[in-house]
């Protein structure tokens, strides 16, 4: 995904500041193979209940 910013013509430096934030989007964004959950609600169900 990053290269692909780059290629977009976002520095590199910026990029990799920016990591956690696109990681934190990631992990609360529902995917389709996670019939509609993201990766948070997943480990909720699995080690907070």
């Amino acid at each position: 995904m990053y290269k692909d910013l780059i290629k977009l013509g976002i520095p590199e430096k910026a990029v990799f500041n920016s990591l956690q934030l696109f990681q934190d989007i990631w992990n609360f964004f529902p995917h389709k193979t996670l019939k509609g959950k993201c990766p948070t609600e997943m480990y909720q169900e699995a080690y907070l209940k």
